[in-house]
């Protein structure tokens, strides 16, 4: 697309390379002070239907993790997708919490996916593509801040980990959610 996630503080860049090599994980997260930012806010509408599709290995299971989140803009932001204590999967899309997958975090590389229907008000979550526990009367917050990679809204909950591959969609991608899926899991070897 066109809204590149770049980090401008030398200090606060994740590591992609290590003696001239590409990290075979995919970019490190420290969990301290790494993430990166998209350079233009992206516009969401309450009537904006969303699809995320993201590949991640976490450090630690034990701490709150933002893999996705958008800043504050004419909304409050929210952690679109975030590991919570105990390793719940969980999005704040709307402001509250709604867990996805209980203990469903691990240390292994995960595909998580999650989709918001605005007109069904539901949001549904899959990790390696099986479904989680669907989030019902699920309201978005309009926001048009910046996108955060690997940290949550207002500098805190930053990802320890690496990622591999972020796919947002501002559309119900649940018709080609299968294709994508496989798509990604036939390159990476998940599950």
């Amino acid at each position: 697309g066109s809204n590149d996630a770049t980090q401008a503080t030398d200090t606060n860049q994740p590591k992609i390379a290590e003696s001239g090599s590409l990290l075979a994980d995919g970019i490190d997260f420290d969990g301290s002070d790494d993430f990166l930012q998209t350079n233009n806010g992206v516009s969401i509408i309450s009537s904006t239907d969303l699809s995320f599709f993201t590949v991640y290995k976490p450090d630690v299971t034990d701490a709150i993790l933002t893999v996705l989140s958008q800043e504050d803009g004419t909304g409050t932001g929210r952690g679109w997708i975030s590991l919570r204590g105990n390793a719940d999967i969980s999005s704040f899309i709307g402001g509250t919490g709604k867990v996805l997958f209980s203990g469903g975090s691990t240390t292994n590389e995960t595909l998580t996916s999650i989709i918001f229907d605005d007109s069904a008000s539901t949001l549904d979550g899959f990790k390696n593509s099986v479904s989680g526990t669907q989030a019902t009367s699920v309201n978005m917050e309009a926001a048009s801040g910046q996108i955060n990679i690997g940290e949550g809204k207002s500098s805190n909950e930053r990802f320890d980990g690496s990622m591999k591959e972020i796919i947002i969609y501002t559309s119900d991608q649940t018709a080609n959610r299968f294709k994508i899926e496989s798509n990604i899991n036939n390159y990476y070897g998940l599950y």
